[in-house]
């Protein structure tokens, strides 16, 4: 009897221990993927989940983000210019909207709302301290509300996504069939997120290795561009006075952010383009290197494609027009042709211009950095 009592424990316990042991070998965690609960215990690795949005988002040479009207340089965008653009001749299409998207994708604009609404929700679940998170979350916010900003300026309203929906299953895709919201809507969420932004982060960070993070004073910068915007004709067309006040009132609080931190215009017209770090014009950054590794690599290729071929570049690319040219005024700050003291030549129009023009264009003889 007391045989057969203890092969009945021995069994149980052999059993509770096989219960026990598979629990633990089905709850492992897939070290092979990026873990939310490991992502967001600690601010540096929290930091390196934003490095990606950074990069995902922050625009490129001329201000391009590459998705939409964001892909087209803005250069184009103008009656002066050589180049065509459908957005500014008008004659958008249905089959040339191509930012929001056909499918699931991880580069377009609400593929890359999504890996935003992902981030923040990780942050709010997260053991981080107070201070550190709120200011992830402003970067976070900002960005949001860029990426807004580049949809509801070319379409008005759109559907407004502020956390990540489920991406499998019949439910999930029924959810998705989201309304499309007012532009009035549109423009309000975009503003919410930048004061957010403006109360969460710092005006200007000082730590080593935060240049180029977004501050307080970059957000309420971008809050007036918005709101600009929204005053305009086309999204105001009866003209209303209060939103001209509005984005009045966000340029000053813009200027007095920035003034306060020390941004400014640089003292030197030149050296504006050759100072990266604390440059105090600097206010939005996507900074460039000339790494050769293929992680790190950044590069910009503008130099290579500025400077004249003879140099051993490739040449050929940004050439001032001619308007340019004779745009500068004479060393007497006068315009060509009105200037007594120093008379224009166009054989010799690089003879006594502005010290501006020197440092702008180039030409046939002339020594540069």
């Amino acid at each position: 009897m007391k045989i057969t009592r203890i092969a009945t424990l021995l069994a149980f316990s052999a059993s509770v221990l096989t219960m026990a042991g598979c629990k633990d070998t089905l709850d492992k965690i897939d070290l092979t993927t990026a873990n939310e609960d490991l992502v967001f215990q600690n601010e540096q690795l929290a930091f390196l989940n934003l490095s990606y949005i950074y990069d995902q988002n922050l625009p490129n040479w001329f201000g391009q983000t590459s998705i939409g009207i964001g892909a087209t340089n803005p250069s184009i965008l103008s009656e002066e210019s050589y180049g065509e653009s459908k957005y500014f001749e008008g004659t958008i299409v249905q089959n040339d909207v191509t930012d929001i998207g056909t499918a699931i994708g991880a580069t377009t604009n609400y593929g890359k709302i999504r890996t935003i609404n992902t981030f923040i929700r990780g942050l709010e679940r997260s053991p981080i301290s107070a201070q550190p998170r709120n200011q992830l979350k402003g970067e976070a916010l900002f960005f949001r509300a860029y990426r807004y900003f580049d949809l509801v300026r070319v379409y008005g309203g759109v559907p407004l996504v502020l956390t990540p929906l489920q991406a499998v299953g019949e439910e999930a895709r029924n959810e998705a069939y989201l309304p499309r919201n007012s532009t009035t809507e549109c423009f309000n969420q975009i503003t919410a997120d930048l004061d957010s932004a403006i109360a969460y982060l710092p005006g200007k960070w000082t730590a080593t290795g935060t240049w180029g993070r977004i501050t307080s004073g970059a957000a309420a910068a971008f809050k007036a561009r918005v709101l600009l915007y929204a005053a305009s004709p086309q999204f105001n067309p009866s003209d209303e006075a209060t939103r001209w006040q509005k984005a009045f009132a966000a340029s000053q609080q813009a200027r007095t952010l920035l003034t306060a931190n020390g941004f400014r215009l640089h003292t030197s017209f030149d050296q504006l383009w050759f100072e990266e770090q604390n440059n105090p014009e600097a206010v939005l950054v996507t900074s460039y290197n000339t790494a050769l590794g293929t992680q790190n690599k950044k590069s910009n290729e503008y130099d290579n494609g500025t400077r004249p071929s003879y140099t051993g570049t490739r040449g050929g690319s940004n050439r001032p027009t001619w308007d340019l040219v004779q745009a500068f005024p004479m060393l007497d700050g006068k315009k060509r042709g009105e200037s007594t003291k120093y008379p224009y030549s166009q054989q010799l129009f690089y003879k006594n211009r502005d010290p501006r023009f020197n440092k702008t264009i180039a030409y046939n003889g002339r020594i540069g950095p």
